[in-house]
């Protein structure tokens, strides 16, 4: 049974029973009407102070070409996408359904790329406050508990909550700022869509530590489609966002010029600012060895077009293994995923994999309520 179906199941029971909740499954889902909120990991608290970093190629010039490839050492390509609809709702207090689906993308040494085994994943989760007071809140918490409205193949024992809450997730805050939490629905929307961004994070996350112990040192490199969090060999990450400033003075101005097919020097960084979701340490675990990229022509575009921030252990060192890095990620521009708007720093084998992706979280959803 899809999750659609499951949901018009348990809205049913949901009548049967007399609980007072409005339906709102005819909105938009909310990465149509939130997509300018920054994304949650890049969203710090604390004094403004950019991460320090440490030049590995000293003494160079801030501009390196990178040498032309067709060939490339990339075999796997690992990437995440979310829905996240609104539901129901119960007086101010919003209740939202979360769909994510992950997969690694693996290519054959014919270029056939198809899912790797065992490497898709998909999670259903319902985003509500635990702790709201509301009566019917609460008897839906309880509905969706007894029926067990969760990914298929996903255990109640699994450790992955059916509900999760928006405000406050651990379990760690004392009531009265809970409570202050509730009551403003935008705010409690903009919550639930910021801890679905973090569970699909998660996800590929998990999936990402799946494929580092099952794949042996001889195999080829992957790509992930977003930042390392924990950095190991044979891992790249693609950062097509820039909400961090890594480089300043002369050196980010040089980026801002950066022609295409070059690259900036590359610098270590542990980026250990405390962030929203991670006070304690930071967001990201280990240090990484970072360099800019210019994929395509920005003249007479924003500056920032067509760069991504490359991303690896702090293994990856020497000048030749960063440039051999940068011209396998030349090499996957070919062909030009130009049917995506973000297509000038899209690699089109992540673009196969997000159609892949796509086409599960709609086989998901068919049968839910069309915007009107």
């Amino acid at each position: 049974m899809s999750f659609a179906a499951s949901v018009a199941r348990l809205h049913a029971e949901l009548k049967r029973q007399g609980i007072d909740l409005q339906d709102m499954r005819a909105e938009r889902h909310l990465e149509t009407t939130l997509v300018a909120l920054p994304e949650p990991d890049y969203e710090p608290v604390g004094p403004a102070k950019g991460p320090q970093i440490t030049w590995q190629e000293p003494g160079t010039a801030l501009c390196h070409p990178v040498p032309a490839t067709r060939s490339t050492g990339f075999r796997y390509f690992l990437d995440g996408t979310q829905r996240t609809l609104p539901a129901f709702f119960s007086s101010s207090i919003p209740i939202i359904a979360s769909i994510t689906a992950a997969a690694v993308l693996e290519r054959d040494t014919d270029g056939n790329c198809a899912i790797m085994r065992g490497m898709l994943r998909l999670k259903h989760t319902w985003i509500a406050p635990r702790r709201s007071g509301d009566p019917a809140v609460d008897r839906f918490i309880a509905a969706v508990e007894r029926q067990g409205v969760a990914a298929p193949g996903t255990p109640r024992s699994s450790g992955n909550p059916l509900v999760i809450d928006p405000i406050d997730p651990n379990g760690e805050l004392d009531d009265p700022e809970y409570q202050a939490a509730l009551g403003d629905f935008g705010r409690l929307v903009n919550l639930s869509y910021d801890r679905a961004r973090r569970l699909r994070q998660n996800l590929e996350e998990d999936l990402l530590k799946a494929w580092a112990t099952s794949t042996s040192d001889s195999d080829g490199w992957i790509v992930v489609d977003g930042a390392l969090r924990n950095a190991q060999p044979r891992m790249v990450g693609l950062v097509k966002s820039f909400t961090r400033q890594y480089l300043t003075g002369e050196a980010a101005a040089a980026l801002l010029r950066l022609p295409p097919g070059h690259r900036s020097p590359a610098f270590e960084v542990h980026d250990s600012r405390p962030t929203k979701s991670s006070p304690g340490s930071g967001w990201r675990g280990k240090p990484v060895v970072a360099w800019y990229l210019r994929l395509r022509d920005a003249t007479g575009r924003d500056p920032r077009y067509g760069l991504v921030r490359v991303e690896t252990d702090v293994s990856v060192r020497d000048t030749a293994q960063i440039d051999e890095l940068s011209s396998w990620i030349l090499a996957e521009r070919i062909p030009s995923a130009t049917a995506d708007a973000r297509w000038a720093t899209l690699l089109y084998p992540v673009h196969y994999l997000e159609q892949i992706l796509k086409r599960s979280l709609e086989a998901e959803t068919r049968g839910w309520p069309s915007p009107r």
